[in-house]
């Protein structure tokens, strides 16, 4: 949940009202793998042991900023644990920046070494005769960026007002804001046997939401172009010289398709789309959604799924502060949900974005 100064704050002239943002992660065995690529351990422990180590110590990971007109700060939290620099301290510690003692990553690693039955890092400190309230883990580089480093390659955020797709001449595969997107799609057509299946199923979803048009990309590596053939004419055109909605499809085809383990964040995907590519595009999130963390923000009743209304947020602005609101998943019976799902038709799902409801 987030705050913003009122209007009485402003007025006043006192902005120092302060924003904060959270968001939790879980990592997975890939996150563990690349953290320990990112870190130099100097330990002859295998690498079974080591990946054991680095989920006890990173068992989740919480990440909180606050945000004034004076100071940005930016916290993190692994299980009861914080970052400080280099160090990896308790929460519970009363002196955070001077812990009594400090271990070593690679010491820990060998007493989980030698301690395998020990189920979680507060043990192994214990058995290592060391108060696990007053010990930190040094790791020999900054323990956010390490973190950070981890988790900003999984965010991929989508503004409302998304670049037309083109091209720089550089081999990349991801571009958000759609400004190197010609370069996405013409490396993963030119590139593995991976990259180029996943060339295939952007051209195929582009197909099923625009049934008329065909995707194609065209040119050498320096000046690649996004061509959009018209099927009954075969007639080819820029898509420079086409409708702003097929470039934001094609913005979020061009990063969507064959993810996994991403958190994507899409504002208003309804822009510029018709009602039929709206829904199409719907089914394709659908699909994105199944692995992984799809967030859309959105003023359409279109894209509110009534089968789903617990996953639905709805946001409101009430004296300075944003307040969320949201069905629990028990809310509903599994017959009530079934009756919504016919009842609430897109003129009838309007009456989530009211400020009040009146049933007569």
């Amino acid at each position: 949940m987030g705050g913003k100064p009122s209007q009485d704050d402003y007025h006043l002239k006192d902005t120092r009202t302060p924003v904060a943002l959270g968001i939790k992660f879980e990592f997975d065995d890939v996150d563990y793998v690349m953290m320990e690529r990112m870190l130099t351990i100097k330990t002859e422990a295998p690498g079974s042991v080591i990946n054991s180590a680095l989920r006890m110590l990173f068992p989740s990971c919480e990440a909180s900023s606050v945000h004034s007109s004076r100071e940005n700060t930016v916290s993190w939290r692994f299980n009861g644990r914080v970052a400080s620099k280099t160090h990896l301290s308790s929460e519970a510690s009363t002196d955070r920046s001077e812990p009594r003692s400090v271990l070593p990553l690679h010491s820990f690693i060998e007493h989980c070494r030698s301690v395998p039955e020990a189920g979680n890092a507060d043990a192994i400190l214990r058995k290592a005769g060391l108060d696990p309230l007053q010990t930190a883990i040094n790791f020999e580089r900054d323990v956010a960026s390490l973190a950070g480093g981890l988790i900003a390659p999984r965010l991929g955020a989508f503004d409302e007002i998304r670049l037309r797709p083109r091209g720089t001449g550089q081999s990349v595969i991801q571009s958000f804001d759609g400004s190197r997107v010609a370069d996405v799609l013409h490396t993963l057509k030119n590139g593995s046997r991976e990259q180029r299946e996943k060339y295939a199923k952007i051209q195929q979803v582009f197909g099923d939401i625009f049934p008329d048009l065909r995707l194609e990309i065209t040119g050498q590596t320096q000046s690649p172009q996004i061509v959009v053939e018209q099927v009954a004419t075969r007639l080819e055109v820029g898509l420079d010289r086409t409708g702003a909605g097929i470039g934001q499809v094609v913005t979020l085809l061009a990063n969507m398709v064959n993810a996994r383990g991403m958190i994507f964040a899409v504002d208003t995907p309804e822009s510029n789309l018709h009602p039929h590519g709206l829904r199409t595009l719907l089914s394709f999130f659908d699909e994105v959604a199944s692995s992984n963390q799809l967030i859309l923000a959105t003023h359409s009743p279109l894209v509110i799924p009534p089968d789903r209304l617990e996953s639905v947020a709805a946001v409101r602005l009430y004296r300075g502060k944003s307040l969320i609101y949201q069905l629990s998943p028990e809310a509903l019976t599994p017959a009530e949900k079934e009756k919504l799902r016919y009842l609430l038709g897109p003129e009838t799902r309007e009456f989530l974005f009211s400020r009040k409801v009146v049933f007569v």
